[in-house]
């Protein structure tokens, strides 16, 4: 949004302001009218099944009734008792047994025409099957033993002639015909006792005519009928989507196909949308027939059951198109309005920023960015007036500037004159000073060697003591021109082991002072980023200090360590040594001033000053403790 510009943003704020909405509007009406289109559908559905459940309920129940009137004639009665005495005598080719065929079948022939049954069999209570009006190949079977034990004509018929009731048959496919039947079977009884079983084939065409009906389901609609066989629901009837179901289309109980009919052969009822044995989403009904046990789903395709609410929509997207056209010029029209003061504003702003301070806005307006104008000239007026201020005091202090530029110049000039002069004065004075020094010490060892015989031997000691302050006199003057050495050396950094170093050093020290007991402790592993050149000289002066200093000690020993103190690194040379008074060591420092007080070492003035000018140059720190035992310490850099 950073680098979205004012009119898009106002323009996407009114269309966010205006469409958004009119969205939720769109969704909430739509999704009211699907809920009750779907209410409405499903009513219908439900309204559906009810109707062809009642009718189905109706044809069992009218079958039975019929069957169970037939089986209580008289006419019946006398002609199973002699028809199955005859069979039981000859069979079915005696002529007995045909005279009683030739009497009873135009009655049972006309009862099943009347009655739009399929089939009338007369069965005796030993299972054999004595009558049959269409006199298939089951006739002369035995529904116990034979070969049609299994089929649902011999079930009807035990449960028939065992509760000497009339029952009905699951639809299940019968051998005899070659296709799905269904059975009803009541007992004959003659005074108490069963003389047979009429049982009667319900007509398949009739059932299929009842589910066929497809009268409020439109183009997809069909109503499905069901019966759970083992644990798959079956299809008993053929369906609009598919002629040849019945009993050929099955659905696993517990699959995701068809779960309509899956639940209403277990009994249950209801209605939702769910997913076809075509894969197709539709609305559906189910419940489940008790009679026949059967579990029956009136379905439509949701593509049809909402086409009117599809239509709804893309009227509904095609207004919303529309109105979203009218609100894009709106939102374009008036954030443009609002937005182009603004960017002239910016634009002007701009050029005042790129110096032109002559920029003014034009104030068209009275409202609030008709103000903003107005204080934005206001401020550019006063901004003018402190610039011209501002160009004339830098003129001002440009010439000052110069000035002091010339006279740093002259003065830096001046200072490096000097600085010559000094550098040549100190090689001067150190030649000169040399020269007599060397003299003295040549006389003095000429004398100590020539007339040895002559001097006694305090003479001689005080010849050996001028030629070692000549000796000491040449240290000093060459250590006053290692520290004027020192400032113009170009530093080079590099890590340098400490530990290493120093050791080389104290070893070094140890010949030069092979007549002494020292013990040198030195810390392993202190590294330090510096220059190694000068890093060798300051650790030179302040371990040769060291074992100075501690000459007076029987048993010295010389420390050289690491500690932190306030986030720096201090390295320690702590040595068993005497001290210095604090006067001594403040007056010895500064080499323009004189030590007053006796020094307790010779040159103790000038020993410190290389160290503490290498420390300066290195970019670190020197100091000392004037109390016994302290020792000196150096700051820096620690790895």
């Amino acid at each position: 949004m950073r680098n979205i510009k004012i009119a898009q943003k106002l323009g996407l704020s009114f269309l966010f302001i205006s469409i958004f909405p009119l969205v939720i509007v769109a969704i909430l009406a739509y999704n009211n009218a699907k809920a009750a289109m779907t209410e409405q559908v499903i009513a219908g559905l439900l309204a559906t099944s009810e109707s062809a459940a009642h009718q189905i309920e109706n044809y069992f129940l009218e079958r039975k009734r019929d069957v169970t009137t037939l089986s209580m004639d008289p006419t019946l009665i006398d002609a199973a008792e002699k028809l199955n005495q005859a069979f039981l005598n000859g069979g079915l080719d005696t002529l007995n047994y045909r005279a009683m065929d030739q009497q009873v079948r135009p009655f049972l022939t006309y009862f099943r025409d009347t009655t739009g049954f399929h089939d009338l069999f007369l069965i005796s209570p030993a299972g054999d099957a004595f009558f049959s009006v269409n006199q298939g190949e089951d006739l002369g079977s035995n529904y116990k033993t034979g070969r049609y034990k299994d089929s649902e004509l011999a079930h009807v018929f035990d449960r028939a002639n065992t509760l000497l009731e009339t029952e009905i048959s699951d639809f299940g496919y019968y051998q005899a015909t070659n296709e799905p039947a269904a059975f009803v079977a009541a007992p004959i009884i003659k005074q108490g006792e069963v003389v047979g079983v009429v049982a009667l084939q319900m007509s398949n065409q009739e059932v299929y005519r009842l589910v066929q009906d497809y009268t409020g389901l439109r183009q997809t609609g069909e109503i499905v009928i069901g019966s759970r066989v083992r644990e798959k629901a079956t299809f008993i009837t053929p369906v609009r989507h598919d002629p040849h179901a019945a009993f050929r289309r099955q659905i696993a109980m517990g699959s995701d196909t068809d779960k309509p009919l899956q639940k209403a052969v277990q009994a249950k009822r209801g209605a939702g949308i769910a997913i076809d044995y075509r894969g197709q989403e539709v609305l559906a009904a189910w419940r489940y027939l008790p009679t026949p046990r059967w579990g029956i789903v009136v379905k439509m395709d949701t593509a049809e059951a909402f086409a009117s609410i599809d239509r709804l929509r893309n009227l509904s997207a095609a207004i919303a198109g529309t109105v979203l056209l009218v609100v894009v010029f709106a939102a374009g029209f008036i954030s443009k309005s609002i937005s182009d003061p603004i960017v002239k504003l910016k634009q002007i702003t701009e050029a005042f920023t790129r110096g032109d301070l002559r920029q003014r806005v034009k104030s068209v307006s009275s409202d609030e960015v008709g103000e903003l104008a107005g204080s934005f000239n206001t401020m550019a007026d006063r901004i003018d007036k402190n610039t011209s201020e501002l160009l004339f005091a830098n003129a001002e202090l440009k010439t000052i500037q110069g000035d002091l530029e010339r006279r740093v110049r002259e003065r830096t000039a001046e200072l490096e004159s000097t600085n010559q002069h000094l550098e040549a004065f100190t090689y001067s004075v150190a030649h000169d000073l040399r020269s007599p020094l060397r003299g003295i010490d040549g006389l003095s060892k000429i004398l100590i060697e020539d007339y040895a015989t002559v001097l006694d031997a305090k003479g001689a000691d005080y010849l050996n003591r001028v030629r070692k302050a000549a000796k000491k006199m040449d240290q000093i003057i060459t250590a006053l021109l290692s520290l004027t050495k020192i400032t113009r050396t170009a530093l080079c950094y590099h890590p340098v082991s400490l530990s290493s170093l120093a050791s080389e050093l104290a070893e070094e020290l140890r010949k030069e002072y092979s007549g002494r007991a020292v013990e040198v402790i030195i810390a392993k592993e202190l590294y330090a980023e510096c220059d190694p050149d000068l890093l060798r000289v300051l650790l030179a002066n302040l371990l040769d200090n060291a074992f100075k200093f501690s000459s007076k000690v029987a048993q010295a020993r010389i420390e050289f360590g690491l500690r932190h103190e306030a986030d720096q690194a201090i390295f320690l040379s702590p040595t068993t040594a005497w001290g210095f008074p604090w006067n001594t060591v403040k007056k010895s420092l500064p080499l323009s001033k004189g030590c007053t007080s006796k020094p307790i070492f010779p040159e103790q003035g000038l020993v410190w000053q290389p160290c503490n000018g290498l420390c300066i140059v290195m970019g670190a720190k020197y100091g000392q403790r004037h109390k016994r035992m302290a020792g000196q310490r150096f700051f820096g850099p620690c790895l």
